[in-house]
């Protein structure tokens, strides 16, 4: 018997880190957090953080994705990573706001003061309310503590309490 679990369990195809195996069941209440990002940095970096939380992790490279996903998902959070990418800000907050102006928002920066000061200028328009930057590729203690804020304020993530 356990010679053919492990027969069946070396015959699965291997997975990307953070992305949940096509036969996983998630429950009803399992929250999810979109990633915008275009290196996957977040997502392969943090999946097993995801994964072990068990926080569905939907990944987009553009707003229009976004929407879509938000709408599907109807996510307890968003974690946007500038690096590398080419998604139109503006596009992308006005997503953000249309579907929830007090949606948790993470931004990842690297150092680039003037599309920083424009997305700044876009959040305070916009009326976006929970939005936190990081200046750094994110250290896991950083995704840990966002994702706990974002759960305690959309009450849809209760493993742990901060």
């Amino acid at each position: 018997m356990d010679r053919a679990i492990a027969q069946a369990s070396s015959s699965r195809p291997p997975r990307e880190p953070g992305v949940s195996p096509p036969d996983m069941v998630w429950g009803a209440g399992a929250p999810a957090v979109v990633v915008v990002e275009h290196r996957d940095r977040v997502s392969r970096g943090y999946g097993h953080l995801f994964e072990y939380l068990g926080v569905r992790l939907e990944c987009v490279r553009s707003a229009m994705e976004l929407e879509a996903v938000m709408r599907i998902e109807q996510p307890m959070a968003v974690i946007w990573d500038l690096a590398g990418g080419s998604v139109d800000s503006g596009q992308l907050l006005a997503k953000v706001a249309e579907y929830d102006p007090d949606l948790a928002l993470l931004i990842v920066a690297d150092d680039n003061p003037p599309a920083l000061r424009l997305i700044e200028a876009m959040v305070e328009i916009l009326g976006l309310t929970a939005v936190r930057k990081l200046f750094c590729r994110p250290e896991l203690h950083d995704i840990v503590e966002f994702l706990f804020q974002a759960g305690r304020k959309s009450g849809g993530f209760r493993v742990l309490s901060v």
